[in-house]
């Protein structure tokens, strides 16, 4: 609440005089020297130097490769957990900030302290060294086209922005570039009461919509945290308490509005409720995080207003009971709209908070819908059930009053959390599982979380098989921080296990990329398919790895730095191995410790995986893998440079003046003198 008043109260939209915008926009720490010790350092100078040279060669510009911060180097919020997104920034031109200025006027903004709020998440611990270049509020999917296709112009990040209540790292900005805000696009443009769908913009809230629903009888039935926008929603593909019954954003979105990487606008589908016509783009672009496009409109799926609901909570001995009465309830068909499980340690901070006397032990909350006598049979049954399974003190309540304040014990839970400790930061966790495993998965997870010195709270959707853990800990620790990463890691990794995933409702952002991969792993896989894999090629099995493959638009997600720089490496070392062979008319082979020259130096591209490679940046890659490549004699290295400057003279991608066809001349004799002197 205080950072959404914080939000509000303070100005925006201040567009500086656009001579002011020639000032250096970089405000990242310089790279630190490498230790001369470490393995491979010989070589370093030589792969710097061509990474260099053939970058002043092709006229790039601004600060490149700028990756991990300084030791004592602290960026955004409190003093936080410092978890840094790492990224390479490129100055945005001059004329790239002009151009959006000529059609969005006041609407833009290059004000530090609106570029640093944006790329500062408000409810995470995940920072990035670099915060977006500039700030964007359009009012239209016409000036969404425009920024699009300008920032695809220029090759300037996209990082698409809505209530910015992610906790996942969703809205940091690693990479600088332009951060559209689509606070400004919060139309609801035609409601269709006949049909039970509304159109709306995406900076929509869904508390907001709810009001304006609630005088025609509908609602929108999902229900994330209080300051999420249909665009975000979508983004995340995220669900809420009420998806055990409704579903997620993927079940309650009937077509949406996209404006893809180079501006062209797609509509994925009619306001038709089913389609068998052709791929189902609605569901493909929900979930990808803004990897695919920009959102700009979502037709939803409404639900009528319950004509009546229950409200019922029960206690138990340990949290297994409490996961069993859940995975019992859903296998006896019973219609429940909410289960929430609660864990001790969640109602002891209910009672603090709230000066409530709770018993502090496992709790169940139950809520059912319909007509009075099937909501109050649906609750006796499942009062049933829980005594079977050790439940005690089952209370329900129909009154209007009574229900609020019954349920506000689990609204108000995660709030209750923070006040234990509110000089703590909390990593709250996402995992979900097959229903079947959830009472095992919590059990687990229990017993690791008890056991560690830290204050753990676990909150769960337990009709569904997703449950939530708070850990609290003291940032200024770093003995906490890696005890919290240590439960997040474990946790995440025991609901892989059991067939499960690392995020249920809060998407991946930047906080579970490296998780991703281990989505689905081993499943159908055989040793056949394995041997196919290796036969394919390293670009096609380094595309089916990447988790968001995209072409041009490199929004908040990052494939793993473990996969990106891996993928650029096979690329490469077939690229210069390629060049080699056309020059000599025989394949040498190129040292595996190639991938150590460039992890050592974070040789990354602004946007990773080999899809993403042209021509200008295979050979450039080339370049660095056959400058340090000692198993190429020094002679061969200088014709196969040579040959790699004829290419690109015949291209003409590159060197387009004398002047820097001799510079690079000049320095490839100087790295083959350098070499043959040290052989």
């Amino acid at each position: 609440m205080a950072a959404s008043l914080f939000r509000l109260s303070r100005p925006r939209r201040v567009l500086l005089p656009l001579s002011a915008l020639r000032l250096p926009l970089s405000t990242q720490p310089l790279p630190q020297p490498r230790d001369p010790s470490s393995p491979n350092s010989n070589r370093g100078l030589p792969a710097f130097l061509s990474f260099l040279a053939a970058a002043a060669a092709g006229g790039i510009t601004g600060s490149v490769a700028l990756c991990d911060a300084a030791p004592d180097h602290r960026v955004g919020g409190k003093d936080s957990t410092e978890l840094v997104v790492r990224g390479e920034r490129k100055r945005v031109p001059q004329q790239f900030i002009e151009e959006l200025a000529s059609f969005l006027g006041e609407n833009l903004t290059v004000d530090y302290e609106e570029r640093s709020f944006h790329g500062t998440p408000q409810n995470s611990f995940h920072k990035a060294v670099n915060v977006p270049d500039v700030v964007v509020f359009p009012k239209s999917q016409y000036e969404v086209r425009k920024i699009v296709m300008t920032c695809n112009k220029y090759k300037v990040p996209i990082v698409p922005y809505g209530g910015a209540t992610s906790i996942e790292g969703h809205t940091l900005a690693p990479h600088g570039g332009v951060c559209i805000d689509m606070s400004s696009m919060k139309k609801i443009k035609s409601l269709h009461v006949e049909d039970m769908d509304v159109v709306v913009e995406p900076g929509v809230g869904w508390i907001e919509l709810n009001e304006y629903l609630k005088p025609h009888g509908l609602f929108f039935p999902l229900d994330p945290g209080p300051g999420a926008t249909i665009g975000g929603m979508c983004a995340t593909r995220c669900s809420g308490s009420l998806a055990v019954r409704y579903g997620t954003m993927r079940d309650n979105v009937i077509n949406l509005q996209a404006v893809l990487p180079d501006g062209d606008v797609v509509k994925t589908g009619s306001r038709a409720r089913k389609s068998a016509a052709g791929y189902d783009l609605t569901r493909l672009i929900i979930g990808s995080e803004g990897t695919l496009g920009v959102i700009t409109e979502v037709t939803l799926r409404l639900q009528k207003l319950p004509s009546h609901s229950v409200v019922a909570m029960c206690n138990f001995q340990t949290v297994k009971d409490a996961a069993d009465v859940a995975i019992a309830s859903m296998h006896s068909g019973i219609q429940v709209s909410r289960v929430e499980l609660l864990d001790e340690v969640q109602i002891r901070a209910i009672n603090m908070a709230n000066g409530k006397s709770l018993p502090e032990v496992p709790t169940l909350m139950f809520e059912f819908i319909g007509t009075e006598a099937y909501a109050l049979e649906q609750t006796l049954l499942v009062q049933k059930i829980a005594a079977e399974h050790h439940g005690s003190d089952f209370v329900f309540v129909e009154e209007p009053n009574a229900k609020e304040e019954l349920w506000k014990i689990r609204k108000e839970a995660l709030w209750a959390g923070f006040a234990m400790k509110p000089d703590h930061e909390a990593m709250i966790t996402d995992v979900c599982v097959p229903l079947s495993r959830l009472a095992e998965c919590i059990s687990v997870s229990k017993q690791l979380l008890d056991a560690s010195p830290l204050t753990c709270l676990v909150i769960a959707h337990a009709g569904d098989g997703n449950f939530h853990t708070i850990i609290l800990f003291d940032p200024s620790q770093e003995e906490e921080r890696r005890e919290a990463e240590r439960l997040n890691h474990f946790m995440v990794h025991t609901a892989l296990s059991m067939e499960g995933t690392c995020t249920g409702e809060h998407g991946v952002g930047t906080g579970k990329m490296k998780a991703v991969p281990g989505e689905g792993a081993g499943d159908g896989v055989t040793e056949d398919d394995e041997k196919d894999k290796g036969r394919a090629g390293s670009q096609q099995h380094h595309e089916s790895r990447k988790a968001h493959p995209t072409p041009r638009l490199h929004l908040t997600n990052q494939v793993p730095d473990s996969m990106a720089v891996g993928s650029v490496v096979q690329v490469c070392r077939g690229a210069a191995t390629e060049y080699v062979h056309e020059t000599f008319g025989s394949v040498t082979a190129l040292p595996e410790d190639t991938n150590t020259y460039f992890m050592s130096y974070k040789l990354q591209l602004t946007v990773p995986g080999p899809a993403r490679l042209n021509k200008r940046t295979r050979t450039l890659l080339s370049l660095g893998v056959i400058c340090t490549n000692s198993s190429i004699h020094a002679w061969h290295r200088l014709l196969g440079l040579l040959h790699i400057l004829t290419y690109l003279q015949n291209t003409r991608e590159w060197f387009t003046s004398w002047f820097h066809k001799i510079a690079f001349l000049l320095y490839t004799l100087l790295v083959t003198v350098i070499y043959s002197l040290r052989s």
